[in-house]
């Protein structure tokens, strides 16, 4: 069953809500002084089926979740928080009364092929631990902060410089830079809290001047010393 919700945004401010919806519902939001990063930021953990942009340029934006529970997305300085309930009914979980009965329990039987078994058990071992190996790379900060700047270029540096830095920030200390607070901790100073204002002042000023290669070294800079932690 689809349930929607329509909210204006306006200036980046809106009533909060609190409501409740099935896992895998439709979702629908009409946002209005909002680029598409940053929606697509603000939805990075949700499936966005749609985003249309009307003739008065606000977005329509169709998404789901599915993860249960209370769920949040930072819009602005506000949180847009919702819950998400299964579909299953407690009833529906039940066990069968026969499939209960000791007749119907299934009996293993011996099979003569064990060091087979064996054999695909060590072949599956070993590529589960390929797999949490690479999935553990792929989920390092680091790692991600290079293949976002490998994504930086002349026309978009302004704003991937500063979100690939955000973004590993967060994920090292658990902060909110990507929703823009902003604050000193561990080896991040005031200077480098001034560095990611000044990108942020770049991103939406008509000014479109600055040396790229300067901000790159600089972002990378910060990175290095928080993956050394000290100052």
């Amino acid at each position: 069953m689809k349930r929607v919700i329509i909210l204006m945004l306006f200036a980046l401010s809106f009533s909060s809500f609190s409501t409740t919806y099935n896992i895998g519902d439709d979702i629908t939001l009409k946002i209005s002084n909002l680029s598409r990063d940053d929606i697509n930021r603000a939805f990075s953990d949700y499936k966005i089926k749609d985003i249309d942009k009307t003739e008065s340029g606000d977005y329509i934006v169709t998404f789901t979740s599915y993860k249960l529970g209370e769920n949040s997305i930072r819009l602005g300085d506000k949180n847009l928080k919702f819950t998400i309930t299964p579909t299953i009914k407690g009833d529906e979980t039940a066990i069968y009364d026969k499939l209960s009965k000791k007749e119907n329990v299934y009996k293993e039987k011996e099979y003569p092929y064990l060091g087979v078994y064996s054999a695909e058990i060590g072949i599956l071992a070993i590529l589960l631990s390929i797999f949490l190996t690479i999935k553990g790379i792929l989920r390092d900060p680091f790692f991600i902060f290079k293949r976002d700047m490998r994504r930086v270029n002349r026309e978009n540096w302004r704003e991937k410089i500063s979100f690939a830095l955000r973004r590993c920030i967060d994920l090292n200390y658990k902060t909110n830079f990507l929703s823009g607070e902003y604050r000193p901790i561990s080896v991040i100073t005031d200077d480098d809290i001034e560095f990611i204002k000044k990108l942020d002042y770049l991103k939406f000023s008509p000014d479109k001047g600055g040396n790229i290669g300067q901000y790159k070294e600089r972002a990378k800079e910060i990175v290095k010393r928080i993956k050394k932690g000290d100052r």
